[in-house]
């Protein structure tokens, strides 16, 4: 049934921040979160109003799953949060215990069951249908939800997609424990909106971009300088509608804060200080409607021996 509405997975959006516990632990409910104190240290995109409608609504013991990207609030946690897709096998869906809404959990009035009587509840038209929706029903309906009873085991995880290199880097800095499950980590920019300013790419290099030099994304970062070498951070930030600040720490000392008023894609870059030999760990920040929602990090080495 559910391929013949052209479903072929689940999507689960959580915060890059976030993947360090699913790599340890799953996909957990927000009552396991709490459980094991973990709830805490998580990014969840809500507040105290949303925790008061999945306690009351009955969503706080389940994992909330959608059956497509690019749901209607999305588009606002795009500008709100650094936003990674799980992709997640379909047959999930047909677990014991599995609840399946009409609309948003959350939403006064959804309505839910199991099984067959639960499908049915489900308009895929309204699911498969894309932005601009012809009217505020079909926009709600978008939204309906899989409930599942239990933590997702990683091995559910079909792949883990993100909507740039420099999101897929960062993603992979924080999970280098988790091998097995980085492996899974992809680019797929047709799944997210992309409403607003986003990291393309960042790359500390030794080539300083210009007008006539372009900076070469392909080239891995070394992080292996000399002292008192010329490097650069260079970062490219796509889709640039509005003034947008960005911050470059090294260590705990901001090195630079600057507004960028360009529009489009732009290139932004900055020297770094290597006068004295040691490990530094460069910070940027993007910031978004919020806070400081685009966080990327590297650690570079300045060595005295020749080069």
């Amino acid at each position: 049934m559910l391929t013949r509405e052209g479903i072929r997975h689940l999507y689960h959006f959580t915060d890059i921040y976030n993947l360090p516990t699913i790599g340890k632990y799953g996909i957990l409910t927000k009552k396991e979160l709490e459980e094991k104190d973990a709830l805490k240290k998580i990014k969840t995109g809500g507040n105290t109003l949303s925790k008061q409608l999945d306690l009351r609504h009955g969503n706080w013991d389940k994992v909330s799953l959608s059956w497509c990207p690019k749901i209607p609030m999305i588009y606002y946690r795009e500008q709100e949060q650094h936003l990674c897709y799980l992709v997640l096998d379909l047959n999930l869906a047909l677990m014991d215990g599995v609840y399946f809404t009409d609309v948003n959990a959350t939403e006064s009035g959804n309505m839910r069951d199991l099984g067959l009587q639960g499908l049915s509840l489900v308009d895929f038209n309204c699911v498969r249908h894309d932005y601009p929706y012809p009217n505020r029903e079909t926009k709600r309906r978008k939204q309906a939800e899989v409930l599942i009873p239990f933590s997702i085991n990683t091995q559910w995880i079909k792949r883990v997609s993100f909507r740039s290199e420099s999101s897929l880097k960062e993603a992979k800095r924080r999970c280098k424990i988790f091998s097995d499950f980085a492996c899974k980590f992809n680019i797929d920019e047709d799944l997210f909106i992309l409403p607003s300013a986003y990291v393309k790419n960042h790359l500390i290099t030794t080539t300083k971009p210009s007008k006539d030099i372009s900076p070469n994304w392909n080239l891995r970062n070394n992080n292996l300088f000399c002292l008192n070498e010329v490097i650069f951070v260079v970062v490219e930030i796509g889709k640039l509608t509005s003034d947008t600040e960005i911050l470059l720490h090294i260590n705990d000392t901001l090195l630079d804060k600057r507004i960028i008023r360009a529009r489009g894609d732009v290139i932004y870059y900055k020297d770094l200080p290597t006068d004295n030999p040691g490990i530094f760990t460069i910070t940027y920040y993007i910031k978004g409607q919020k806070e400081n929602i685009y966080q990327f990090r590297e650690r570079i080495e300045v060595v005295e021996n020749d080069c």
